[in-house]
């Protein structure tokens, strides 16, 4: 558990491509474009668990964490009660997202914790496998849940412990779970690295969207399975299993490409009631949500076109039935409308882990961050992340340069350097200009270096001939100086 509101940034080793990135050297304290989580060093990497916890909980975490190390599971958890501020963040906020997996001990205590809370949803858009610890029934924990844990919990295995004389067999499921989990993770994490996109080609299209936790969405899958191979002789209520062009057809017809929002919202609304009720949303949170599903699908003009609505549908090229997208999609905004929170004890990790995420949501909630943020060390964080968010996608590069553009105005130096690096790393000629004003003006010599970076990286006739005709000035003005 914590509870702080600042990150503080870890060495990692680079690839060509990100060398750039790192250039900026701040002051002490102060959050460079360096900062990310992948291929960190440190006292985290290699722990194959995370506990958050309430400290009311401690000894029951105590001896959970001692059967653990027993089985050979590396455990990492704040023992201390880590103080707010800037050294909890670095704290649970690393530990989070270099651990392997995360195991949340579910209380009433813990529940109703905003650091938990945060913590679960930072876990949650970090792609963790979560294993969650009840020592409360269900039906008492639910209720003081807060929707964004509720839903983010939703497709996680519980584990139920109903006495402390029973707990190491009780936990023999889990320790099971975790040394499998951990297995698949520690074979596959140079594959996992290897699928953030690192090519200069831009792809006309979207791509399909990336399922920020795959682990949970797996088990979301076989759970929906499971429960339609139970339900066999009873399948009155196809909803669940309805394929995105059957609900389409059903409810608009085979010809229809376009249908207007409202009516398409209307029949989301009446077929998947179940849906909405087991989510346990209220009609204000359900509007909400459906206002949200219309900028994802890029609703224009109050018109869906049917493109739209396969692509969220569709998540790592594996198309689902709409409940399935439906649910997932709640699960993910509420995760990340918790990080995002202005409040939110790991902000900041969250907005650095975004950047291997290429979706219409993670632009949107980046480019708010850009323009509306007051925080300097936020703002370079996530001028960063977008440039890794946007790259090799045309449509979210384009959006990507007016938010970056801005940062080159702003006033604080490490805000303008990350955008001129940030800019160079998505190639933005339409930017040159610009570039090439900080580069010859800029008060900041470390400002005018990042501009300098980042008309290199964008290359092109329009950058040499503005890099030439600076350097001709300067020898020019340099041989009037020396014959004064």
């Amino acid at each position: 558990m914590g509870n702080g509101n600042t990150h503080h940034r870890r060495p990692k080793k680079h690839s060509k491509d990100d060398a750039s990135l790192a250039a900026p050297t701040p002051s002490e304290g102060r959050l460079t474009p360096s900062m990310q989580h992948r291929g960190t060093v440190g006292k985290f990497q290699g722990k194959d668990v995370m506990i958050s916890y309430s400290h009311q909980d401690i000894d029951i975490m105590r001896k959970i964490k001692t059967i653990l190390e027993k089985a050979d599971i590396t455990v990492w958890v704040d023992e201390t009660g880590l103080s707010p501020g800037t050294s909890y963040l670095r704290e649970i906020g690393e530990a989070i997202v270099d651990s392997y997996a995360f195991l949340v001990l579910l209380s009433q205590d813990s529940v109703q914790s905003k650091y938990c809370q945060d913590e679960v949803s930072l876990a949650y858009i970090s792609n963790k496998s979560i294993f969650a610890v009840a020592i409360k029934p269900f039906d008492e924990l639910t209720p003081i849940m807060d929707l964004g844990m509720k839903l983010t919990l939703s497709a996680v295995q519980w584990h139920f412990i109903t006495g402390e004389s029973k707990m190491h067999e009780q936990l023999e499921p889990l320790i099971s779970s975790i040394q499998a989990n951990l297995t698949v993770l520690k074979q596959t994490q140079s594959d996992s690295e290897a699928e953030e996109r690192t090519t200069d080609d831009e792809s006309e299209e979207e791509p399909s969207n990336y399922v920020m936790n795959r682990q949970a969405f797996k088990l979301r899958r076989l759970m929906s399975r499971t429960r339609i191979l139970s339900e066999e002789d009873d399948l009155e209520d196809t909803s669940e299993i309805q394929t995105d062009k059957e609900f389409w057809i059903s409810h608009f017809g085979e010809d229809i490409q376009m249908v207007e929002w409202p009516k398409f919202s209307q029949a989301v609304d009446t077929t998947y009631a179940e849906v909405w009720k087991q989510m346990l949303v209220t009609e204000q949170q359900k509007q909400l949500l459906l206002h949200l599903m219309s900028k994802e699908m890029a609703v224009k003009k109050n018109v869906l076109n049917f493109k739209e609505f396969k692509r969220f549908c569709t998540r790592d090229r594996e198309t689902l039935p709409l409940s399935q997208a439906i649910r997932l999609y709640a699960a993910e905004t509420y995760a990340m409308k918790e990080v995002f929170n202005v409040n939110s004890s790991v902000r900041l990790s969250a907005i650095a882990n975004l950047r291997k995420y290429q979706s219409k949501a993670v632009i949107d909630s980046l480019l708010d961050l850009l323009e509306g943020e007051e925080d300097p060390d936020i703002t370079v964080v996530a001028a960063i992340s977008l440039a890794h968010a946007a790259s090799g996608i045309k449509m979210f590069k384009k959006r990507a340069e007016i938010g970056l553009l801005l940062c080159l105005d702003h006033k604080d130096r490490l805000v303008r350097e990350s955008g001129c690096l940030a800019l160079g790393r998505l190639k933005s000629k339409k930017s040159i200009s610009k570039l090439v004003q900080l580069w010859r003006n800029d008060t900041i010599s470390s400002v005018r270096e990042a501009a300098q970076i980042a008309i290199n990286q964008i290359g092109g006739d329009e950058a040499e001939q503005a890099m030439h005709v600076t350097k001709v000035l300067s020898e020019e003005i340099g041989l009037l100086k020396k014959s004064d």
